[in-house]
């Protein structure tokens, strides 16, 4: 945990494959299941391109404006299809190098350089997404619906299994950003699981950088019933100089300021959800974690 793979938009990517096969065949005959994962993206091709998290399907790119990978890609823009778009996007490719066979989006923006965690999850006779613990209730389906069942089986080619790495519109496209907890689950998971996955990998979503600050942000409980006690790691005496609570829609909705560096937030006069809390102080940007009051 918290060990993500970092790549730099250039030429990095992970290539997972199966003992003398291109890709593992657990995963290729998947029917059901879903994909679990935590990640970041510090670039959206907003112009054109995407960055790509996890791809499944042909090696060789499809002469077509889209991915049309002829398997599956979960990916963030979508550019210039879908103009400017900083959405999340689980699209599947089953009938060649043409339009997807199925296709949804978050249908909200996902923040640079923050870390979310994803799970798509694929019935018999349904599917859905998860981000950040929450069931995507508002996503958009551009080809397909909710009552869809696709998934690796789907894939017309079984050639190979990347992370960071995809095609789109000719091109090859790489991630930057970071990717961390990939779990591939041979089931599909329900609400508890997800909730639980999202829980125990909050631990692993460090602040990296020139900004982070020496220190350990530690956050309990967490679900919280809207007291939230807190504590930074930071030298006794050192004063916070402000916490930020943020929505899901990226708006402030709570600050404070010369804290200390432990102690307890008083939340309780925000409603039920998931909530970004950062603190900074005279070392920098300490830590951002999310939190779920109810």
């Amino acid at each position: 945990k918290g060990n993500a793979l970092y790549f730099d938009g250039k030429d990095d990517y992970v290539e997972i494959y199966g003992q003398d096969l291109p890709v593992p065949q657990a995963v290729s005959g998947l029917r059901t299941g879903a994909i679990s994962l935590w990640f970041r993206v510090d670039s959206i091709p907003r112009l054109h391109g995407i960055a790509p998290l996890f791809y499944y399907g042909g090696e060789e790119q499809c002469d077509f404006f889209d991915g049309a990978n002829q398997g599956l890609i979960l990916e963030v823009g979508h550019s210039p299809v879908h103009k400017r778009s900083e959405r999340l996007y689980f699209t599947i490719f089953a009938n060649g190098c043409t339009y997807p066979s199925f296709c949804f989006d978050s249908n909200q923006s996902i923040f640079k350089g923050r870390w979310y965690h994803l799970v798509v999850v694929v019935g018999e006779d349904y599917n859905t997404g998860y981000l950040d613990g929450v069931e995507m209730e508002n996503r958009n389906y551009n080809f397909g619906g909710p009552g869809d069942s696709q998934f690796f089986d789907n894939a017309l080619l079984h050639e190979r299994l990347w992370l960071g790495r995809g095609h789109w519109d000719r091109t090859t496209q790489y991630l930057k950003g970071a990717i961390d907890e990939l779990k591939i689950f041979y089931r599909p998971l329900s609400e508890d699981m997800v909730q639980a996955l999202y829980l125990e990998g909050l631990e692993a979503t460090p602040v990296e950088g020139p900004d982070a600050a020496e220190g350990s942000l530690t956050l309990w409980p967490n679900p919280a019933d809207g007291v939230l006690k807190y504590e930074t790691g930071q030298p006794a005496g050192t004063i916070l100089s402000t916490v930020q609570v943020i929505d899901m829609n990226g708006k402030v909705v709570h600050t404070q300021s010369e804290l200390p560096p432990s102690g307890s937030l008083d939340l309780s006069h925000l409603t039920a959800g998931l909530y970004q809390i950062s603190f900074s102080g005279e070392q920098g940007l300490l830590s951002g974690k999310t939190i779920l009051l109810r």
